[in-house]
């Protein structure tokens, strides 16, 4: 990507996957506006090489289609529950590290009941997160682990 230059577009395309995953995690709204611009540009950029093959690098064309893939998917994966003011993946995947991080703690016999009360309520929260996506968006299995 240096040889390409700071201001060609796979290297914005690159910055606007940074800066909407930066921008969400630290809750910097200006960082996920600028991501937000240089998608935009980058949709018009990519559809005219997808129009004339001929007017630009195809190789770099997938990369950034690849980069634009990722940004949408951090976009779609942390919104809210379409339409409803439920809870977004962000939400869920935080509440599961903290709940992680005192399950990894050393606990007295009588902690680990309400711990595990927890848990269940976040399977559940989980579970209606999962099932308020639009079908094309809800997770998808691709293989199970079976218990020891």
């Amino acid at each position: 990507m240096a040889c390409l230059g700071p201001n060609s577009d796979l290297a914005r395309a690159g910055q606007a996957v940074a800066f909407v995953n930066h921008g969400k995690r630290l809750q910097r709204p200006r960082l996920v506006s600028d991501a937000k611009m240089f998608y935009q540009r980058l949709h018009g950029s990519l559809a005219k090489t997808i129009e004339n093959p001929g007017s630009g690098n195809i190789k770099d064309a997938k990369m950034m289609a690849v980069l634009l893939g990722l940004f949408e998917s951090t976009c779609v994966f942390s919104i809210r529950a379409l339409g409803d003011s439920g809870e977004s993946l962000d939400d869920l995947q935080s509440s599961l590290d903290m709940l992680w991080k005192r399950s990894e703690a050393p606990l007295e016999s009588t902690k680990v009941g309400p711990l595990r009360g927890e848990a269940i309520v976040l399977e559940q929260r989980f579970a209606k997160w999962e099932n308020s996506r639009a079908t094309e968006f809800k997770p998808t299995a691709i293989a199970h682990v079976s218990q020891i």
